[in-house]
């Protein structure tokens, strides 16, 4: 009996300490890593493994890159100047490899990993980092949460948090092996250039979009067989309900708000939706097909953007007052509310007057060209509907990536 207790003790003590140790071990290694990497990582401070702001000499003339010329990783602009007219936080010279991390609102994480050829100076408000080892690594190191978490313990302020370099360089990082380092470097590096490639094709996507659409339906002559119509002869306009406060609730009726129209595109997430307790009439009932236009904004810039209602909610769906509905009897309709046509007409409305409000009256006189013939209507509708449907793609698609690369961050770094 006694070997048996004995036995049962000296089994749990056995598994206690592998558990124990495998709970240790667990700390320091990733939870999705390479099979053949096996070693644990070592724990280290920032400043042992970068020179963080070291000193540079300002050129005479460079490209400076201050906190606007950033965005979500990408350089977007650097203004050449001279010296003598620079500001004075253009103060950090780069060279390859250089990773700038924003200091000012870094929970934006608006950084940039230098890799230019060319003289470019950066402005104080990011901190210059030189890394010891792989410095791709360490950049996209700056971007887990866990860093991120640490970095915001640190900063003060509340409108624009910020750190300091001295607080930065108390961090504690996690850093596996060289060959590791540059494993994961790479499949970061592969997701960005596969982003920002996609990305550059939706804007030439977008741009081949807007100019058919203009050279459709904003010319100066048309075919003869094209005829002048206003929206009152392409479908029904329907002001949006009203309701106030008290009969918003938390599940309801959903209500669509101009901030639900985004890029022509209407956006069901859960924290953009709006519900109320109050009942809709039938004819404000979203219908598919339907457009919804934003009516009423405190931008004037954001004043007539539309969306297609083009999928069916299996619940009672409506648009707020500050929004209306257009129900088209033409296929052609909801294109017309992109031209250049329509953007004039609402600009020469709403630009002299202090409220940015239209009206469904207004509206419907709008004035547009469309064809007679059923076959050309067709083949337009068709051409402009292929084009949407690669842009959608495109941009769901790098939707995707992106969320692969953030699932990722969070699981190949400890």
């Amino acid at each position: 009996m006694e070997k048996i207790i004995l036995f049962w003790i000296t089994y749990f003590e056995e598994v206690y300490n592998n558990l124990i140790i495998n709970l240790i071990y667990k700390q320091n290694i990733p939870e999705l890593r390479y099979d053949r990497f096996k070693e644990e990582w070592e724990e280290k401070y920032l400043k042992d493994v970068c020179v963080i702001n070291p000193k540079t000499e300002v050129p005479e003339v460079f490209n400076y890159i201050d906190l606007e010329s950033v965005n979500s990783g990408i350089l977007t602009d650097a203004q050449k100047i001279r010296k003598n007219d620079a500001p004075s936080r253009a103060q950090r010279k780069l060279d390859k490899k250089d990773i700038l991390f924003a200091t000012v609102r870094p929970y934006q994480q608006n950084n940039y990993y230098f890799n230019l050829d060319g003289t470019y100076v950066a402005s104080t408000g990011y901190a210059q980092i030189k890394a010891k080892e792989n410095s791709q690594y360490l950049y996209y190191f700056l971007h887990t949460k866990q860093f991120l978490n640490e970095v915001m313990k640190r900063c003060t302020g509340t409108s624009y948090p910020a750190i300091n370099s001295n607080d930065l360089k108390t961090i504690k990082i996690k850093i596996p092996s060289n060959n590791e380092q540059k494993k994961i470097a790479s499949v970061f590096s592969y997701l960005d250039q596969k982003i920002e490639l996609m990305e550059k094709t939706l804007m030439l996507v977008k741009k081949y979009q807007n100019e058919t659409i203009k050279n459709i339906f904003d010319k100066q002559n048309y075919p003869d067989d094209w005829k002048k119509v206003s929206l009152n002869d392409l479908g029904t306009f329907y002001r949006g309900l009203s309701y106030n406060k008290e009969e918003v609730v938390e599940k309801g009726n959903i209500v669509l708000r101009s901030n639900n129209i985004k890029e022509n595109q209407l956006d069901f997430s859960s924290d953009e939706l709006q519900y109320v307790s109050k009942d809709i009439k039938p004819e404000l009932m979203l219908q598919k097909k339907d457009i919804v236009i934003c009516m009423n904004n405190g931008s004037k810039k954001l004043v007539g953007k539309s969306a297609e209602y083009n999928i069916i909610i299996n619940e009672p769906i409506t648009v707020g007052a500050f929004c209306s509905i257009f129900r088209p009897n033409n296929k052609l309709s909801k294109f017309l509310f992109r031209t250049e046509t329509y953007k004039r007409n609402i600009y020469y409305i709403i630009a002299g007057s202090n409220i940015n409000n239209l009206k469904n009256s207004e509206m419907g006189m709008f004035n547009f060209y469309i064809p007679t013939d059923k076959e050309e209507e067709n083949k337009l509708f068709s051409l402009l509907t292929n084009i949407d449907k690669k842009y959608y793609l495109l941009e769901k698609e790098i939707v995707l990536n992106k969320q692969l690369k953030k699932s990722l961050l969070s699981k190949m770094f400890c």
